[in-house]
């Protein structure tokens, strides 16, 4: 439903949707709804038709009331404050410009961010703080984008975007958190049992592995609380791009058998 209207709503605008930016509206919000009005009002129609840029899926975003941003996960509303305000910036912003345009204060501000910089949406640069989404100036270089939405990104033992599940990022997250590597090795430690499938799980049953992994996602938020409100972010960027809906054409009435045009005199 949600790439659908990105696809109508891109169409209008005369611009070509991309998996980056279909990935990233589906991150953020949770309805068609919020979609379109998104896009109705943070973008321009063009004259000539072009791809949509990450510049611009960010400032759409931004025309979005806070609370329907991460509407679904347990996201707390001062972080959704603090990410429409990130998401409306052309530029860092300190801590304290960004609690005061959200109208949160700093301390939650740092409270509340930890996931969101664990996961690489939010990054502090010397300048201040700022969404891993392109400013407008960034536009024709190379994309700024959470890792994890790039096919091409620096961990050399992720599979490529078309073949990424979340589980595959979780697990590359997790490598950078766990200071003793032999907890993945540990039958009794819940990170073993998260990102390993039990010997007695036949592969050819997916519907068996499918409700495992959602077991061992259930497992992973109780251990890291921070990963819930995330996690709908790791989801988006790892589905693959929804297809648009086959169509058949239509014929209503019935029949008409063709007549021969009656000769005229001239004919």
């Amino acid at each position: 439903m949600i790439a659908r209207t990105i696809r109508r709503l891109c169409d209008r605008k005369r611009l070509e949707p991309t998996r980056e930016a279909v990935s990233l509206f589906h991150s953020f919000v949770s309805t068609g709804y919020d979609v379109a009005r998104a896009m109705h009002y943070g973008l321009e129609r063009e004259d000539r038709r072009r791809e949509i840029h990450i510049d611009e899926v960010r400032r759409s975003l931004a025309q979005l009331d806070p609370d329907r941003l991460l509407a679904t996960t347990d996201v707390t509303p001062s972080m959704q404050k603090a990410l429409s305000v990130l998401l409306g910036a052309d530029r860092p912003l300190s801590g304290a410009e960004v609690a005061r345009r959200a109208g949160i204060t700093t301390q939650s501000f740092r409270d509340n961010c930890k996931g969101f910089v664990l996961a690489d949406l939010l990054r502090e640069v010397p300048e201040g703080w700022r969404l891993s989404l392109s400013f407008a100036d960034e536009r024709y270089g190379r994309d700024v984008l959470p890792w994890f939405f790039v096919d091409e990104s620096d961990r050399s033992f992720l599979p490529s975007i078309d073949l990424r599940t979340p589980m595959d990022v979780l697990y590359d997250l997790a490598t950078s958190l766990v200071d003793d590597p032999a907890r993945f090795g540990d039958p009794d430690d819940v990170l073993c049992w998260g990102f390993s499938l039990p010997p007695d799980l036949y592969l050819d049953d997916p519907e068996a592995i499918v409700d495992h992994r959602r077991a061992a996602l259930a497992v992973l938020c109780d251990e890291w609380p921070w990963l819930q409100a995330i996690l709908p972010l790791i989801e988006a960027a790892c589905e693959s791009p929804e297809p648009d809906p086959a169509s058949d054409p239509v014929v209503m009435g019935p029949p008409v058998s063709q007549q021969p045009l009656p000769q005229t005199a001239g004919g």
